[in-house]
């Protein structure tokens, strides 16, 4: 979708539906948008909510690629993310906004928790895009060994996310 200038603002697992054969499909664009000339808003689920949409800057789609990493949290947590750590908006705000984000996976692959690293940066201009995302060795490898942790993950946002 961003190769089509819109920005979805509210990535999340309740927003991917998923088919018989695995393909993921994204859901809910009642709070996308255009990514040019956006004024900010403080729109979305809060737990999935980029450090920029706290402050009251500029969107960008950044703000996906900041979702995604909290989107993967909650597929291997089943727990959104955040969730017990924050009990409301200010501590949320507060936790995102440090670049001391915990690690929620400290016996998991490196790959996972580079991507992730990258997914959650807390400059959005740092944040890669979703097209280099999709060359990152986690979706690869995933794609070649089976993802961490659903078996449909990389391909099915391989094949989705390039259209």
């Amino acid at each position: 979708i961003h190769s089509k200038n819109i920005i979805h603002r509210d990535l999340k697992c309740e927003n991917i539906l998923v088919d018989q054969n695995s393909t993921l499909k994204l859901s809910d664009f009642g709070l996308s948008s255009a990514t040019s000339g956006r004024k900010p808003q403080f729109v979305g689920s809060p737990c999935w909510m980029a450090p920029e949409i706290f402050s009251g800057a500029q969107v960008t789609r950044a703000v996906d690629i900041w979702a995604l990493g909290c989107t993967v949290i909650e597929m291997v947590t089943g727990q959104p993310p955040w969730s017990k750590i924050a009990k409301n908006k200010e501590d949320l705000k507060r936790l995102v906004s440090s670049s001391n984000l915990p690690d929620y996976f400290p016996n998991s692959s490196e790959d996972l928790k580079k991507f992730l690293k990258l997914c959650l940066t807390v400059d959005p201009a740092l944040r890669p895009s979703a097209s280099e995302l999709l060359n990152h060795v986690f979706v690869e490898e995933a794609e070649v060994n089976g993802p961490f942790p659903c078996p449909f993950l990389a391909p099915s946002l391989r094949i989705e996310l390039t259209r």
